[in-house]
């Protein structure tokens, strides 16, 4: 690859990105959160500056990165018993029945049983408050929770699910890389579940807590992006849009620069 032609097809894509947010129309850009897709296209005129191969490396890249389901393969019976380990599960019998529902709610959750499992999941989280495993699942069900069996979407019970995760596997991180692991995941799915409530919030012509809901999703993607040490791209394309929807678009630049630097990094 031409790293010379490289860095100058980076420098105005930067230059092109820069230009498109700050002609961008408030109104408009918020219409785009109605939309994952479209919430895309927002920075794509950027990204399409950039030669095939960025384009082709930070796709790939992307695909590697944590997606909105990957808590499922992270919660493999593998990493459950390493963080029940932590809390001695064996010699506690509550933690014991707690881990076995969610265990069965699991299997329910891959299968589409989405009211099976969170009915489960309420008993985990009941016999152990402090189950972030549990409540992890738990705030999915809520966040992607529709089949053709059953809905059981909820964007409040998501955001507190995911909430109590995040909260109860604070203390664990430090002693724990798959603690890490799964609090990255955690706090992206917050973010996600935040963004969505700030959209609702929109479109009921609530600004003001659409806002600050907006802003409370940024704070939970960035937290995310930073405990993976920036590596989860995701988690940072997610805090890049979050910051341009609340005009901090000098801060949301910065961030996309650096995803585009380590895309070069990674393909070069």
């Amino acid at each position: 690859m031409n790293l010379e032609r490289t860095g100058k097809s980076l420098q105005y894509a930067i230059y092109d990105m820069e230009y498109g947010i700050r002609n961008d129309i408030r109104e408009s850009t918020y219409a785009i959160v109605a939309s994952q897709e479209m919430l895309a296209q927002n920075f794509k005129h950027g990204f399409n500056s950039v030669n095939n191969t960025l384009e082709i490396g930070f796709a790939t890249l992307l695909q590697g990165t944590k997606n909105i389901q990957a808590s499922i393969e992270t919660m493999s019976n593998e990493i459950c018993s390493k963080l029940d380990a932590i809390h001695d599960i064996v010699n506690n019998p509550l933690l014991t029945q707690s881990r076995e529902l969610f265990k069965r709610a699991l299997k329910s959750f891959e299968k589409g049983y989405f009211e099976e499992a969170r009915d489960d999941l309420l008993q985990a989280v009941e016999k152990n408050r402090t189950d972030y495993i549990s409540w992890n699942l738990l705030g999915q069900i809520y966040l992607y929770g529709a089949s053709k069996y059953s809905n059981v979407i909820n964007l409040d019970k998501a955001e507190e699910s995911f909430f109590n995760a995040a909260k109860y596997i604070d203390a664990d991180i430090g002693d724990s890389d798959d603690a890490k692991e799964l609090a990255i995941e955690i706090y992206f799915n917050l973010g996600f579940a935040r963004l969505a409530k700030s959209n609702d919030l929109l479109v009921g012509n609530k600004i003001n807590e659409s806002n600050l809901k907006l802003s409370e999703a940024e704070n939970a993607s960035g937290k995310s992006y930073s405990l993976s040490q920036h590596n989860n791209l995701l988690a940072g394309y997610e805090q890049a849009k979050e910051l341009h929807f609340l005009g901090r678009d000098r801060d949301a630049l910065s961030v996309l620069k650096e995803l585009i630097e380590v895309v070069l990094q990674k393909v070069c």
